[in-house]
C-alpha cells in the first residue's frame, strides 16, 4: 500500500534493516533463556555488524570480517567443548548436551527419566534419537540452536511435541501427531538461522 502511494519503498527498507531481525531474535532468546547467552550474543553481534554495513555506517566489505569471525568462533567452541559429556553414541543420562560444529553427531538416549537437553549445530548436522527414552516429567525442555546447520530429532510415539523455536531464514518441520492421551510433551525452543530441524517419531 505504501509503495503504491510512493510514501515508502518497502523493498529498500527491508534490504537495509533486515539485520534487525537477528538482533531482535538474539535479544528475545537472551530474555527467554539467559543460559544461552553465548548464542544470543552471536546473533546480536552479527546482526549489529550487518546493520552497520547495510545502513552505510561501515562502508568496508563486512563479509570479509564476518566469515573469518564465524570460523574463528567455531574453532574456539570446538576447543571449549573438548572433554565435555553429551557426545556418547548411547546414554541413559537424565539430561544431554550435543554440539555439532563443523561436524556431524549421532546421539541416542535411553534414560528412564529424561528431563531435558540442549542441541547446537553450527555448519554441522546432528541425529538425535530419543525413542527409547521415557520420562516422569509432564514437560521436557529441549533448547535447540541451528546456525547454517541441521538436525533430525526422533521421539517416542507416547510424547507430544510443541515447537516454540524461532526460524530465521530456516525451517522447523514437526511430523509428529498430537495425542491427547500422551502425558509427556517435548517443548523445543531456540533459534534456527539458515538451517533446519525435523522432528518425527
Amino acid at each position: 500500500m505504501f509503495d503504491q502511494l510512493d510514501l515508502l519503498d518497502a523493498g529498500t527498507i527491508l534490504s537495509i534493516f533486515w539485520p534487525s531481525i537477528l538482533i531482535i531474535a538474539g535479544i528475545a532468546d537472551l530474555v527467554q533463556k539467559p543460559r544461552n547467552y553465548l548464542w544470543s550474543g552471536v546473533l546480536i553481534l552479527v546482526g549489529a555488524i550487518l546493520l552497520l554495513n547495510s545502513t552505510g555506517v561501515v562502508t568496508t566489505n563486512i563479509w570479509g570480517f564476518v566469515w573469518p569471525a564465524i570460523l574463528l568462533l567455531g574453532g574456539i567452541l570446538i576447543l571449549f567443548n573438548i572433554g565435555k559429556g553429551g557426545y556418547a553414541k548411547t546414554s541413559s543420562d537424565e539430561g544431554f548436551s550435543v554440539s555439532a560444529i563443523f561436524s556431524g553427531r549421532e546421539y541416542k538416549n535411553a534414560s528412564k527419566n529424561l528431563k531435558g537437553g540442549e542441541l547446537v549445530t553450527v555448519f554441522g548436522g546432528a541425529d538425535i534419537d530419543l525413542r527409547k527414552s521415557t520420562s516422569k516429567e509432564t514437560t521436557i525442555q529441549l533448547n535447540a540452536t541451528s546456525i547454517f546447520g541441521g538436525a533430525e530429532i526422533r521421539v517416542p510415539e507416547s510424547w507430544n511435541v510443541e515447537v516454540n523455536a524461532t526460524p530465521l531464514f530456516g525451517g522447523i518441520e514437526n511430523k509428529t501427531s498430537i495425542n491427547p492421551a500422551n502425558k509427556t510433551t517435548l517443548v523445543i525452543s531456540g533459534v534456527v538461522l539458515f538451517g533446519g530441524i525435523e522432528i518425527k517419531d
